[in-house]
């Protein structure tokens, strides 16, 4: 029925040919073809019905090359051949894919059960790729543009053959050797990386299982032999890359030195009387024959651009030189090599450092070859990734080396050597990126540089992490110097500087503590106390060393004072909470630190150009010794002021203020504005800190030296100090003469009242008036009431006082006076006729008709001179 199907389908598709009927024509064609492939097929399968699945595939795979062969054999000599080999050519690809599919069922029950089926029927599909690449090359006669998709199908197909067999020791080698045979040539005919780099695959890849698989008389390699096979590889890579490279070269100067002698022989081999074109003859350099020009260094990829060689070939001509191809195909599977190398000794590294392996010597030279593989890439001109390589080989190698030695019983097994270690290979990197940087002579070098003597000197500090000795503060230390030493290659990384003087400042403490936790004992405050001295140096340090640090550090003598100011308040911090711990011995030297830092704030406050700048320094100054007092009281100075000369403490505080308040300042190049703030507060703070202590000729002294800062300023406000000292002193004096009267004690307070609402210029004027009148009623009631409350027994007092009050207003023309004295007279004279009316019942009639007869008087007076007693109240309204 096939056979017949097939038949029929053949000679309609060949009357529709001839008679010229073109619709649907292909679609007659393709299904003639595939009818007779599918009747040989099942044919087959009829003959053979227990044919096996290898088999099978190697008959489809007979087929596709018969198919294969006739696309390419049967001449084109109409469009009705032309479907035929077209419908050939895709029924060939069909029947690679159908035997494909077959073969990955065949590998997959070899996988169950490998005895049960023959390892070789994988083999086979090397006829496919192997036939599209002899299928390319006939094409060139006739289809050139279709000859490069099938050499890339040839590609795709050698990968895919691998995985049919790539998992059978034994037969993989012969699929191996056959790929990379197969895309060497694959490879010269398409001149393209991506296929250069599966030749090298392949190739690496046979030699590996080859290795894998054991050569006969060879021992098979196994755990740290296989570090070997990769340092070997990754070498051997790399210098088959050097020497592929070097070959380029040459290739590329013998194009150069043809090309240029056809453009320079061209204008004379013009016999033929063709056109001139514009062409001018280009002379070849001698240089670029040189034999120094074909040096590895000279053979790098970067040096191979078209602008280095100085060739004017077009990409397709540097597309076809193949041993450039080949060149950066070995050099991209090196560098994966390479990587892949680096990460696994990176984790026998960590394993060994577990305790879970030892070193050896052997992993010692794997090591050393990587490295020396690397650097030999990397020479002269190694890329930024390339130092990252060699970077991190540096530092498999010296792990290596310390545990190898560490096993010897050369050193103690700790981590701390390995922190060592990489703090000397972080100055190390460090001094090697500022030599490179003025060999190169560039501004910005690679980055590489930069991180890695960053990353070298933050795994010292890191690996010691959770411990703490004497290493820990040098370690810290070494990685600030690596941070100045890469922060001051540029200005963008001026915050790295910043981090870094910072570090400077944490690991000088990292030592201090060290020393301190070996001491032991002490008291907090006088560790407190050591703390802010070693502040202190660093502060003072800043100020020696600025003019160097100005050039070296590329900073401005701004940014240094803005340190140094830190390091000022941090340590003034330290010595003034040490005042709040007990304290041993440390007491002289917090003196002398306190008394250095107030010297230095002071000193911060001298010629600035902002005044207000220099002012808030002084203040920091005085703030600073305030704070620190607990130092300087116990000084001999100030033992001596709260001993004998307590008495005359405040007029010796008088004195010091006094001369505060006068020296020239601004001479001298402060403001004087905070001087002469605290000379206007040192007596008071004398008083305040003795207030029974001091004798009344000290109280005095203090009083006068106020009134001389009044009559100086002209300020009369500042006696009003004078005054309340005055009041101090008085009550004092009444409670050493033992005087209990309260008018004695109210006395001195209600004058002071009355003199500050007689002089103090605010209450002068005008609109304040009403306060004043408040203020003299207040001061004279108070004296009055307490008279009058006290000595009610005996008016002479109060009378006398309300007669003096009444007086006094009418003197001053003061109504307060006048309404609180007439107003105490009258109610003293009421109270005392009450008295005397009682003790006296008689008197009492006489005491009412002289009432009366006064009443009388007074009313009479108040009518006869009606008009002078109204001239009189309006001339008491402009009374004060």
């Amino acid at each position: 029925y096939g056979i017949n199907s097939a038949i029929t389908l053949g000679i309609v598709t060949q009357r529709r040919s001839r008679l010229g009927i073109k619709h649907h024509l292909r679609l007659w064609v393709y299904l003639t073809h595939s009818s007779a492939i599918a009747t040989v097929i099942s044919a087959i399968n009829y003959l053979f019905p227990n044919l096996h699945l290898g088999g099978f595939s190697a008959i489809l795979l007979a087929l596709m090359v018969a198919e294969w062969s006739l696309s390419l054999k049967i001449p084109a000599t109409s469009d009705y051949v032309r479907i035929w080999r077209e419908s050939a050519w895709h029924l060939g690809l069909s029947l690679a894919g159908l035997s494909y599919l077959l073969l990955c069922v065949n590998y997959s029950a070899y996988d169950v059960n490998p005895d049960s089926y023959l390892r070789a029927w994988g083999l086979l599909w090397l006829i496919t790729p192997l036939s599209l690449t002899g299928l390319a090359r006939g094409y060139r006669s006739w289809q050139p543009p279709q000859d490069k998709f099938v050499i890339r199908l040839s590609v795709v197909a050698v990968i895919l053959s691998q995985l049919l067999i790539l998992g059978i020791p034994g037969m993989r080698l012969i699929s191996l050797a056959s790929a990379t045979a197969l895309m060497l040539v694959n490879t010269s005919y398409l001149k393209q990386l991506t296929s250069a780099a599966i030749t090298v695959g392949c190739g690496i890849s046979l030699v590996g299982f080859l290795l894998w698989d054991g050569i006969p008389g060879f021992p098979q390699p196994s755990g740290q032999d296989w570090f070997v096979v990769g340092a070997i590889a990754i070498l051997t890579l790399w210098l088959w890359q050097s020497w592929l490279l070097r070959i380029s070269k040459i290739q590329d100067n013998q194009s150069q030195f043809k090309t240029s002698n056809q453009q320079a022989n061209l204008p004379e081999g013009n016999a033929k009387g063709e056109q001139q074109t514009n062409l001018q003859p280009s002379t070849l350099q001698p240089s670029t024959l040189q034999p120094s020009n074909l040096q590895p260094s000279n053979l790098q990829p970067s040096n191979l651009q078209p602008s280095n060689l100085g060739q004017k070939a077009t990409l397709r001509e540097q597309q076809t030189n193949l041993p450039k191809l080949y060149a950066q195909a070995m050099d991209g599977w090196a560098i994966a090599l390479f990587i892949f190398q680096l990460i696994l000794l990176t984790c026998y590294s960590l394993i060994v450092y577990i305790g879970f392996g030892s070193p050896t010597w052997f992993m010692l030279i794997v090591n050393a070859v990587t490295l020396g593989a690397i650097a030999y890439r990397s020479f002269p001109y190694p890329s930024n990734w390339a130092i990252y390589g060699i970077g991190w080989s540096v530092e498999l190698l010296t792990t290596e080396t310390l545990g190898l030695t560490e096993a010897l019983g050369l050193f103690e097994h700790s981590l701390i050597n390995l922190a060592i270690a990489n703090i000397i290979l972080g100055l190390i990197a460090q001094l090697l990126g500022d030599w490179w940087r003025r060999r190169s002579n560039l501004d910005k070098i690679p980055s590489s540089w930069h991180i890695i003597p960053l990353l070298y000197g933050s795994l010292g500090p890191l690996l010691s992490w959770g411990t703490f000795t004497n290493w820990t503060g040098l370690s810290s230390f070494a990685l600030a110097i690596i941070a100045i030493g890469v922060g001051r290659r540029r200005a963008e990384f001026k915050p790295l500087i910043y981090l870094a003087l910072f570090g400077i400042s944490v690991s000088a403490y990292q030592l201090l503590f060290y020393q301190l936790s070996q001491l032991g004992g002490g008291a907090r405050g006088d560790g407190l106390i050591i703390m802010a001295v070693l502040g202190t140096s660093i502060m003072y340090a800043y100020r020696v060393f600025s003019p160097w640090l100005k050039g070296y550090l590329h900073f401005t003598p701004k940014e240094l004072k803005v340190i140094s100011y830190l390091h000022w308040i941090w340590s003034s911090c330290l010595l003034i909470a040490a005042t709040t711990e007990p304290i041993e011995s440390a007491m002289m030297l917090g003196f002398s630190t306190g008394a250095f830092l107030v010297i230095y704030a002071i000193s911060q406050g001298r010629n600035r150009s902002n005044p207000l700048l220099g002012e808030i320094w002084v203040y920091l100054g005085f703030a600073e010794a305030w704070g620190m007092r607990l130092y300087w009281i116990n000084t001999p100075v100030a033992r001596l002021l709260s001993g004998p000369l307590v008495p005359w403490k405040g007029a010796i505080a008088s004195l010091v203020a006094y001369f505060l308040y006068f020296l020239p300042w601004e001479n001298w190049g402060w403001s004087k504005r905070p001087w002469q703030i605290a000379a206007f507060l040192i007596p008071l703070i004398a008083i305040a800190e003795n207030p029974y202590s001091g004798n009344l000729a000290s109280l005095l002294i203090i009083a006068a030296f106020y009134i001389i800062l009044a009559i100086f300023n002209q300020q009369i406000r500042f006696t009003f100090i004078s005054v309340i000292v005055i009041d101090w002193m008085l009550l004092r004096w009444f409670g050493q003469l033992h005087l209990t009267a309260a008018l004695w004690y109210v006395l001195p307070l209600s004058l002071s009242l009355l003199y500050i609402a007689q002089v103090d210029p605010y209450l002068s004027q005008p609109p304040q008036k009403q306060i004043r009148h408040n203020l003299r009623l207040i001061g004279t009631s108070m004296i009055c009431l307490v008279s009058f409350w006290t000595a009610q027994w005996l008016g002479l007092l109060t009378g006398g006082i309300s007669v003096v009050l009444i007086f006094a207003g009418l003197a001053m023309k003061v109504r307060a006076f006048l309404y609180v004295g007439t107003g105490t007279f009258l109610i003293n004279a009421i109270y005392q006729l009450l008295i005397f009316s009682v003790d006296y019942p008689f008197s009492k009639w006489v005491v009412a008709l002289f009432v009366g007869i006064g009443f009388i008087w007074i009313a009479a007076t108040f009518e006869t001179r009606r008009d002078q007693i109204t001239a009189w109240m309006n001339q008491f309204q402009s009374w004060e």
